[in-house]
C-alpha cells in the first residue's frame, strides 16, 4: 500500500511539471494581431512621393534570416537601391518582433546634406510596443552619442539623439484592419572647432533641432503600410566664423511612402 501510495504521488509530481511547460503557455506567445509579419517569401510594393525627388517605387522582400546576441533577425533587402527612409533604413539593418514589439538593430546615416557619411549607432530599438500606455510613457526608446569628424580642415563635434515614441491609434484603423503608430525622431547638434589666433573656440553650426521625424503607421498582416518623414534643419551664420563649410543654410523636405501591394508568405 504505501509502495503503491508513493507511486501515485511521484506519477502526479511528473504530469503536474509536464503541464508547467507546456509551450502554449509561453508569455511570448503571439495573442493579438501581428503587426509586421517577417515570414519566408514575404514582399511588400511602396509608392513613394518626395518633395526634392519626386515620385519613385521601393519592393522589399525577406530575404532570410541571422543569429545576433541570441536573437534571430530578419534580412530585408530592396529589389533596387531603395529610395525613400524607411525602405532605406529597414533594409540597411536586421529586424525582429516578438509578440508586442518591432526591434531594429544597425546604425542610421545622418539625414543632413554635408555631414561626413557616418553612421549613428542603434542597439535593438524599439520601433513600437503594442503593450505601451502612451498617457503614462510612450517613450519606447532611446540612443545618445557624439561623434568627432573633420570637414574641410575643421574639426567638428556631431551630438546626437535618435528617440522612438508610441504614438495614438490612426484615425486609419479599422476593427477589420487595426493600426497602430509611432514616431522615429533624430536630433542633433553641430559644432565647428575654429582657430583663432594661438587658440581654437567652439562655433555652434547648427543649434540642436529635430533634423529628421518619421511617423509611421503599421497594419495587422501586412507590416509597414504608411510613413510620412520630414527633413529640416536651419544652420547658423558661418561669415562670422570666417570658414567656409557645405551646409546650405536651411533645408526642408517632406516626403511619403504608401503600401501599393504586398505578399505574406506561408
Amino acid at each position: 500500500m504505501k509502495h503503491s501510495f508513493l507511486i501515485s504521488i511521484l506519477t502526479s509530481i511528473m504530469l503536474f511539471s509536464c503541464n508547467t511547460d507546456d509551450p502554449s503557455s509561453d508569455d511570448t506567445e503571439q495573442s493579438g494581431p501581428e503587426y509586421y509579419p517577417l515570414s519566408a517569401n514575404s514582399s511588400w510594393t511602396y509608392n513613394n512621393q518626395n518633395e526634392q525627388i519626386g515620385a519613385s517605387r521601393d519592393s522589399l522582400y525577406v530575404a532570410g534570416t541571422q543569429m545576433e546576441n541570441g536573437n534571430m533577425y530578419v534580412n530585408l533587402d530592396a529589389e533596387t537601391p531603395a529610395s525613400a527612409f524607411m525602405s532605406q533604413f529597414l533594409s540597411d539593418n536586421i529586424i525582429r518582433t516578438t509578440a508586442t514589439q518591432l526591434i531594429i538593430d544597425g546604425s542610421l546615416g545622418a539625414p543632413i546634406e554635408g555631414l561626413p557619411d557616418i553612421s549613428l549607432p542603434l542597439s535593438d530599438m524599439v520601433l513600437y510596443d503594442t503593450t505601451v500606455d502612451i498617457t503614462i510613457d510612450p517613450e519606447l526608446g532611446v540612443s545618445n552619442g557624439s561623434l568627432i569628424e573633420e570637414i574641410n580642415g575643421v574639426p567638428i563635434t556631431i551630438n546626437y539623439g535618435i528617440t522612438s515614441t508610441m504614438l495614438g491609434i490612426p484615425n486609419t484603423s479599422t476593427v477589420e484592419a487595426p493600426q497602430l503608430a509611432s514616431q522615429l525622431t533624430v536630433n542633433m547638434e553641430v559644432i565647428a572647432m575654429i582657430p583663432v589666433g594661438p587658440i581654437t573656440i567652439p562655433f555652434t553650426i547648427m543649434q540642436s533641432q529635430d533634423v529628421l521625424t518619421a511617423i509611421n503607421t503599421y497594419t495587422a498582416n501586412i507590416g509597414l503600410t504608411n510613413s510620412t518623414v520630414l527633413v529640416e534643419f536651419t544652420i547658423e551664420d558661418l561669415s562670422a566664423a570666417g570658414v567656409e563649410l557645405p551646409f546650405p543654410e536651411s533645408s526642408s523636405n517632406a516626403s511619403t511612402q504608401m503600401i501599393d501591394t504586398f505578399v505574406i508568405g506561408e
